[in-house]
């Protein structure tokens, strides 16, 4: 069951972070170690919501009209991002309200230059094919890259206080 999944999964990652703060226990103080094992931790148990769920509603789509792996997505967003919430707010004394919006549009991106990065190093051997691939790619890390610009620019932020942590 889906429940099952996550519980296993949350069990691995918790050993994993454990594991990785062993042979570096400075880690913990890394916020993008923080951010990684929380937003970690929110997708892994938004397996246990109703996304498997929403696989067996057949006619999810046609009530809703939104394709299921945008649900997935949005689901998985908000649960990365609410993980991250409080780290956030500790670290940066703000909050980015759109966020969650870039993170479903970033990741479908972010997939894609993954994909045509792996097309590219064997089509390196073919020059010309290796220009296209590598352009296609360019093309993606440009959009990515404006996505980003666009959300950061937008100026949409909750002030949470400032906090300052020291660590020593």
């Amino acid at each position: 069951t889906s429940e099952l999944r996550a519980r296993i999964c949350s069990a691995i990652l918790m050993l994993s972070a454990s594991l990785l703060c062993v042979f570096d226990p400075l880690l913990i103080a890394d916020i993008s170690f923080q951010l990684s094992v929380t937003a970690t931790l929110g997708i892994v148990l938004a397996g246990m919501w109703p996304v498997a769920d929403l696989e067996d509603a057949t006619d999810f789509d046609k009530k809703m009209k939104f394709p299921l792996a945008i649900a997935t997505a949005v689901i998985m967003t908000f649960y990365a991002n609410a993980f991250c919430l409080p780290i956030c707010s500790v670290y940066f004394g703000e909050l980015a309200v759109l966020s969650p919006l870039g993170n479903v549009v970033a990741a479908p991106i972010s997939e894609a230059i993954l994909i045509i990065s792996l097309i590219l190093v064997p089509a390196s051997l073919i020059k010309p094919l290796a220009v296209g691939v590598g352009a296609l790619c360019d093309l993606c890390c440009k959009a990515l890259e404006y996505v980003s610009e666009l959300i950061a620019n937008a100026g949409l932020f909750l002030n949470t206080g400032s906090v300052v942590l020291a660590i020593s």
